[in-house]
């Protein structure tokens, strides 16, 4: 299996591992050298070399999997029968043997486990080139030494949860390691080989000692219904993890819930996950791969760190802006993401509930979302990639976060997107990074800046509605480099300062300054003849008003009414940094600054 597994991303994960040379964003990334839970946090540096991203849409992981990793039928009558009984078991076939109360499997073929064993485990020990199939048809297995079950050598084990039966295997609190040198096993299921779980029946794994299922190859999950308690990773597959369906509950009281460990080969350390339902409690991260993490459904529901701390965990430099921000600058001391993958992130579909107490979506490479429903709530990022961000569909709801969305590039193509940050809302973090919004219906609620570019940005298309700062040294809009509004439906408001659109653009704009109003006022633009352009309540008090859309022409006048009373009017212009007249007076004008 593992021969076929992967495409090759050599080439790919070089070009990446020199972006993350100098990516311009913040991050905190986890220091795994192995199975260590010690994590910490770096800033990386701001450089002009970001827009060196790579856009990985296109590659998602090549599914490899076999007939086997599936198949869950087994018959009696050519099966070895094992029957556990206390202290000791017997075996009526051929292939195993019982000493005292370890079951030792030493040929290939079908074995069948039934019954109780207090004291003892089952070791695989084959040939490298022997499959090793195991029924669990309703075993309670509690080891005395290390693992309840290990594979000390095979091909492969492809464990079958028999259809109706409950299983339990729990390993001990501390270990006689089989491999001192190596320090293995360290799951209550472990294997030094391929491993695949399979059937309908139930499992659950207890890893008193630290993983709940690990091996040190390529792990499949076809179905069941899981439920892993573990002191460190609950599921770990070093080489690779896929998921094709079942029901996995796993709660991991100082670890990841699901974790790919491999760093040493381009075409390893990935997760795929096609299905399933998943239900994760993790101290540190639910899902992380090294190099790949691909989604393409599922239903997700996951709390990382303890979960959203309920407040930003930063205050940055908003002296004025301490509402729902938990004191202290940077306090995880660890890495507590929802979702994270050192290379590349691919979703293409699934549910999403993430409460996470650090970012919900992490990438120290890039992240592509080409779908799904998600709802975030994070103590720092909503998503955070140090490279691109690209979103072409799906339904996100950013409910709380620091910043929304995070990344030297961001690109918004499609879907339906909804930030509430009290720092920024979309913020490009890189100097000559670049914010694209060609489609979507994004709205920003931000108490920063709704849209930080420290680079650039370009509007095409889609509509973007932004309830901007209502403190000081914040706008709905700010870029270093400028907003050139091209196509699409803009509209920015703040109690401070709009922002503004750069004269690079195609596509006009209005600016106008008002009188205080309240959140729930609904402005509405109107052309000379009366026809509404553009109607929208900002959810926030406001001052400063500014809209483009394609209904707007160059060098004409329109009526701008709060509530349905005339507030004022303005002439659209090509940029609005000369200023827009109105009913109140001049529009708040308020200069671009640097994003943070």
């Amino acid at each position: 299996m593992k021969s076929n597994h992967f495409f090759k991303l050599t080439a790919l994960f070089i070009s990446v591992a020199m972006i993350l040379l100098i990516a311009g964003c913040s991050t905190n990334n986890q220091n795994d050298t192995g199975d260590s839970s010690n994590q910490s946090n770096t800033e990386k540096s701001e450089t002009d070399t970001a827009n060196e991203s790579l856009n990985v849409e296109n590659a998602n992981i090549t599914e490899k999997y076999e007939n086997e990793d599936s198949d869950s039928s087994w018959d009696t009558s050519t099966s070895t029968i094992i029957t556990l009984n206390g202290t000791t078991a017997t075996v009526s076939g051929s292939g195993a043997a019982v000493t005292g109360g370890t079951v030792t499997i030493t040929a290939a073929g079908t074995y069948v486990v039934s019954g109780t064993l207090t004291t003892g485990q089952i070791i695989i020990n084959t040939t490298k080139d022997d499959l090793v199939r195991l029924v669990l048809n309703g075993v309670d297995i509690t080891a005395d030494k290390n693992a309840a079950v290990y594979v000390s050598k095979a091909r492969k084990l492809v464990v079958i949860l028999a259809e109706g039966t409950t299983n339990t295997i729990t390993d001990v609190e501390s270990y006689t390691y089989a491999d001192a040198e190596k320090e293995e096993p360290n799951a209550a299921l472990f294997s030094k080989c391929d491993l695949s779980i399979n059937g309908t029946g139930s499992l659950t794994v207890n890893g008193k000692f630290s993983h709940g299922i690990a091996t040190k190859d390529d792990l499949v999950i076809a179905s069941g219904d899981i439920t892993v308690k573990s002191v460190n990773v609950a599921i770990r597959g070093k080489d690779s993890v896929t998921v094709l369906d079942g029901k996995l509950n796993l709660i991991s009281s100082d670890g990841d819930g699901i974790k790919s460990t491999n760093d040493t080969d381009a075409d390893k350390g990935w997760i795929l996950i096609k299905g399933g339902t998943f239900d994760i409690s993790a101290y540190n991260d639910g899902i992380q791969a090294y190099t790949t993490l691909q989604i393409d459904g599922g239903t997700f529901t996951m709390a990382t760190g303890g979960g959203w701390p309920g407040g930003s965990l930063k205050r940055g430099s908003h002296a004025t802006n301490n509402d729902g921000v938990v004191s202290g600058e940077n306090l995880t001391t660890g890495s507590y993401k929802g979702l994270k993958s050192d290379k590349i992130i691919i979703i293409n579909g699934g549910t999403f509930t993430i409460s996470a107490y650090d970012d919900s979506v992490h990438c120290n490479g890039d992240i592509t979302i080409n779908g799904g429903t998600f709802t975030l709530q994070s103590g720092d990022d909503g998503i955070h990639a140090d490279g691109t961000v690209t979103i072409n569909n799906g339904t996100i709801d950013i409910k709380n976060s620091y910043e929304g969305i995070e990344g030297a590039i961001i690109n918004l193509n499609g879907g339906k997107i909804n930030v509430f940050a009290t720092d920024d809302g979309i913020n490009v973090c890189s100097s000559s990074g670049l914010l694209t919004i060609s489609g979507g219906d994004i709205y920003v609620n931000a108490s920063g800046d709704g849209i930080d570019s420290n680079g650039s940005a370009v509007m095409t298309g889609g509509t973007l509605y932004v309830d901007g700062p209502t403190s000081a040294n914040d706008e709905a809009i700010d870029t270093e480099r400028g907003f050139s509004m091209n196509g699409g439906t803009l509209v920015g408001t703040s109690a401070v300062a709009a922002g503004n659109v750069s004269t690079s653009s195609t596509q006009p704009a209005i600016k106008l300054s008002v009188q205080s109003q309240a959140a729930g006022a609904t402005i509405t633009v109107k052309s000379s003849n009366g026809t509404v352009l553009v109607s929208y309540t900002p959810q926030k008090s406001y001052s400063s008003v500014l809209v483009s859309s394609p209904d707007i022409k160059t060098d004409e006048s329109y009526s701008v009414y709060v509530n349905g009373t005339l507030v004022g009017t303005a002439t659209a212009t090509i940029g609005t940094s000369g200023g827009m007249g109105g009913q109140q007076g001049g529009g708040n004008q308020g200069g671009n600054r640097p994003g943070r």
